[in-house]
């Protein structure tokens, strides 16, 4: 069966601007950003920009009773904390239930990897919720999703993340977008930092 462009292209838009995907590398000494010692373990603080740059696999999309339901779209983007002076080329999956009506829903997926330019590499999950605020016509979609990710490889291998990602489009077509990630890097397994 063949899709209308306009609904694949409403969905990969309506997906690709909830700015998904984000990560962080080069933790091995974080020297910048508020520290704070819980349980032993040193966090430190950090801000990101996640950036947008392309579509890989719009993946599967179908209606059923009115929501657009997609599995599997892939996109690229770039990650940049000047909080920790590091960036990452990420690869995320992304899935979502979004009402027809008004392109809200649950969102869900994975980062499937961020490679830093040191070759760290980060995996993980994400899950949050796209909303409307506001008032026509100038309301705005805001997506608010947790990441959990882990370092697996590299400068990378043994650290964690934690953090909110918050993006906000007044298009839900707009493959162009930014998000805003606030959130804590940390070693379980390293002595706390004086």
């Amino acid at each position: 069966m063949r899709k209308p462009k306009s609904l694949l292209r409403l969905v990969a838009g309506a997906i690709m601007a909830l700015g998904l995907g984000a990560c962080s590398t080069d933790p091995v000494a974080p020297t910048e950003g508020p520290a704070f010692v819980k349980g032993g373990v040193t966090f430190t603080e950090f801000t990101a920009t996640y950036v947008a740059t392309g579509l890989v696999d719009p993946g599967t999309q179908k209606v059923e009773d009115g929501v657009v339901e997609t599995r599997g779209l892939t996109v690229t983007g770039t990650v940049i904390s000047t909080t920790l002076g590091i960036s990452c080329d990420a690869v995320v999956e992304i899935n979502s239930d979004l009402l027809q009506s008004n392109a809200t829903g649950p969102v869900w997926g994975k980062m499937v990897e961020c490679v830093t330019a040191d070759d760290g590499v980060w995996a993980g999950s994400f899950d949050g919720y796209r909303v409307i605020t506001g008032t026509y016509p100038g309301f705005s979609w805001v997506t608010t999703l947790k990441l959990v990710f882990r370092g697996v490889s590299g400068s990378a291998r043994g650290y964690q993340i934690r953090a909110t990602q918050v993006s906000t489009s007044n298009d839900p077509t707009n493959l162009g977008f930014t998000a805003a990630i606030t959130g804590v890097i940390f070693n379980p397994n390293a002595p706390a930092l004086d």
